[in-house]
């Protein structure tokens, strides 16, 4: 029987990573299903680029570019600028930065504006559907057509940050987005986060980014 995973593994690119048997302590570490899904995903596939790389779903082991799974999880990179983020391990981005995770053996999207979990699916295979079915929105696949067309492929280990961030009213728009590092851009996005937690709608906010 055909699976979802299967089908995405048939429209993504090659694997960013070398072949390995070694799964890192990131992964064995922690219990449940779910983490028993994406090992597996990896090693048929050590990460990959989908949907012209809207779709980032990170290696394990060595890279020559870009992030590992392990390097992308650790505390100093950018997870200790956020508070809620433990016990949780990102896997994947969408073309925006916004992180797909494994919280509490489910699978959820994390946006790095608002610090905020939503529940996606209930197992690895539930979320290739919907990474399947909605590509458009789910991964931000227009926006990288789009890009390419005027700027050509984005390099491995950048992610387009908007400007002005969505939360504040910044447009899903080629003039409201630069290409960033990925880590850099989930640094400054948890700046944003961090100044608007907490406001009642409609508060007038001025966001203060530092080095």
């Amino acid at each position: 029987m055909h699976t979802y995973l299967e089908g995405l593994l048939e429209i993504a690119g090659p694997p960013l990573g070398y072949p390995t048997a070694h799964i890192p302590s990131i992964l064995t570490n922690q219990t449940g299903p779910r983490m028993t899904e994406l090992a597996q995903l990896l090693a048929t596939r050590n990460g990959f680029l989908a949907f012209d790389g809207a779709l980032h779903v990170l290696p394990i082991g060595h890279v020559d570019q870009g992030y590992d799974l392990t390097r992308w999880n650790s505390h100093t990179l950018w997870r200790n600028m956020y508070d809620n983020v433990q016990g949780c391990l990102f896997f994947a981005e969408d073309i925006f930065g916004e992180q797909f995770c494994i919280v509490d053996d489910q699978i959820c999207r994390f946006d790095p504006e608002t610090g905020e979990y939503d529940l996606m699916a209930e197992s690895l295979e539930e979320w290739a559907y919907y990474m399947l079915d909605d590509f458009i929105t789910e991964t931000g696949y227009p926006i990288v057509q789009a890009w390419q067309t005027h700027h050509g492929a984005l390099p491995h280990g950048q992610r387009l940050v908007p400007i002005i961030p969505f939360i504040l009213g910044g447009r899903f728009s080629l003039e409201n987005l630069r290409p960033l590092d990925a880590a850099e851009g989930m640094r400054q996005r948890a700046i944003v986060a961090q100044q608007v937690r907490n406001l009642p709608d409609g508060t007038d906010v001025h966001v203060i980014i530092t080095p």
